[in-house]
Formats: structure tokens, sequence, C-alpha cells
């Protein structure tokens, strides 16, 4: 919030931008605001702006995980992706392999499947000691969720979706 509060040298000159609602929220996710002096705050390999640069240094530190752990876009797209493949027809395919070959475009090794599942298992156990925690980070972002789903399953579903899109192979374009 209030990240571009220090350009505002009048009040005339108000840099808040307040997020969209309803179907215009998806929509204009889209597009970002981009000022001269300070880039975007989600995009942490981006160039300050201030000098040429032919190729921007590339970044992979703590904040950039804390935003894409936290930030409510992502939480919002873990669930969706989540509700999607719990809503699929249920065939041989494992739900996480589906949700990594989503986000990743590739098929899981074993071992990443093992660890995918490993994780899922962690989470649910989770959310089964204290349900209330699973009801808050299914309420995170402004559509309801699917309440025909089993709030557990889909919370647990969604922490993995959510680690799955926050893996190196998933941010970095190489």
């Amino acid at each position: 919030d209030k990240v571009w509060e220090a350009l505002a040298i009048t009040k005339e000159r108000n840099f808040d931008y307040p997020a969209s609602t309803g179907d215009d929220l998806y929509r204009r996710s889209l597009y970002t605001f981009w000022r001269r002096t300070v880039g975007p705050v989600n995009m942490f390999d981006s160039s300050d702006r201030q000098a040429c640069r032919v190729k921007p240094g590339k970044t992979s530190t703590p904040l950039h995980a804390l935003t894409t752990l936290n930030d409510p876009t992502w939480i919002e797209a873990s669930r969706f992706l989540a509700e999607k493949i719990m809503m699929e027809e249920k065939n041989k395919i494992s739900p996480l392999e589906i949700a990594f070959r989503y986000i990743t475009a590739q098929t899981p090794s074993v071992a990443k499947l093992s660890v995918l599942q490993k994780a899922y298992d962690e989470q649910l156990a989770i959310f089964k000691e204290s349900p209330k925690e699973a009801d808050k980070l299914l309420a995170i972002g402004e559509k309801k969720r699917n309440t025909k789903l089993p709030a557990l399953e889909h919370a647990a579903l969604t922490q993995v979706c959510l680690g799955i899109f926050n893996l190196d192979q998933s941010l970095t374009r190489e």
C-alpha cells in the first residue's frame, strides 16, 4: 500500500489506484501501473528505468517469495486452480500431477510427485487440526469459494498449488 505516496508532491497529484471489483478485478489484473521512478512492486526483475539497461539483473529474494506466497492474487489463483482440478472428472491422473502440469507444462518425476504428495498430506493434517485456518485461507480473495467441495481438501490442494506456482521453474523463464 502507498508505494507511490512519496511521489505525490501535492494533494492534487494523487497516486492512489483503487483495486477494481467484481469481474473487472480479474480483467484489470492484467495491467500494471508503471512509474518512471518506482517500478511495480510485484515485478522484482524489472529495471528501475532511471538509466538505460540492456539486460536487467535477475533477483530471487526472500521478499519475492514473501510476496508470491502471501499476495491475495496468488492465493486466489491457487484456490481457483485447486477448485478447477477438484471439479474435473476423476481419472487415473493424480490431482497433484494435474496441478504440476497446468503450472509448469511438464510432467512431474516420481520424486517430485512424492514431494507434492507429502506436502499435500502435511497441509491436510494441519487443516484437520485447525479447520478454521482452512476456512480463512479459502476466504481470501473477492470471489467466494465453491462450498460443494470439501474445505480441508480444497485448502490443502490450494497450498500445494501455491507452492508449485512459487517453484523457480514456474517463476523464471530460462
